[in-house]
């Protein structure tokens, strides 16, 4: 909490927290006389993954600003940053300032509630706000998305390294955890070498799940 009106978030992953950081700030304040709220994401380094789908969101609204009565302009902006500003244009009405790295949106008098201009009935309406929701969603799920596998004797981490891992008799290998102190979740895999089976045992707080 840098002050009453802006707070600061610092977020690190990948190996040893210090593969991949992210910064995002958020304040308010005014525009003129009126309430506005900004939002900045910056980064020095993100996944393949993250980029290319951050991509795909970008290009899927510059294709359909014109639908939404925004006017749109390349531009060349900080190329590691992404700034979000919405002000009060009215009691009723928003403005909408979206600046990513190669372009600049603008849309002015955004009718509240927001609605995306498809569908004509309310039910088109609403299939069509939910449907594009969804493709968002999926979007931001997917480049956010991380697996850690076990296949055969070959183990791929969260931040998708890979090595060989020899399975001893009857005793349990910590697969995945968490890290903090309250260890939220646990996961063991051990071998069962009489079916030549590996069995994973998941704890989620106090609960315990086999499979």
């Amino acid at each position: 909490m840098l002050s009453y009106h802006k707070l600061m978030a610092k977020i690190a992953w990948g190996i040893e927290c210090k593969q991949y950081q992210t910064e995002i700030t958020a304040e308010t304040g005014l525009v003129g006389k009126e309430p506005a709220v900004r939002v900045k994401v910056a980064w020095e380094k993100l996944p393949k993954s993250m980029t290319r789908y951050a991509t795909k969101i970008s290009q899927y609204i510059s294709r359909n600003a014109k639908e939404y009565g925004a006017s749109l302009a390349k531009a060349k902006n900080d190329r590691n940053q992404i700034l979000l500003s919405v002000a009060a244009a009215s009691e009723t009405r928003l403005n909408i300032w979206l600046k990513t790295p190669k372009r600049t949106l603008y849309m002015r008098g955004v009718d509240l509630p927001i609605a995306l201009p498809i569908g004509n009935t309310a039910a088109e309406l609403e299939s069509s706000q939910s449907n594009w929701a969804d493709k968002i969603s999926y979007m931001l799920t997917k480049a956010n998305a991380a697996e850690c596998s076990m296949v055969k004797d070959t183990v791929t981490t969260f931040n998708n390294r890979k090595f060989k891992n020899e399975m001893p008799h009857s005793c349990a290998q910590v697969l995945a955890q968490d890290c903090t102190p309250e260890l939220k979740f646990l996961v063991l895999l051990k071998r069962d070498q009489t079916q030549e089976q590996n069995q994973i045992t998941v704890k989620i707080g106090n609960m315990y799940e086999q499979q």
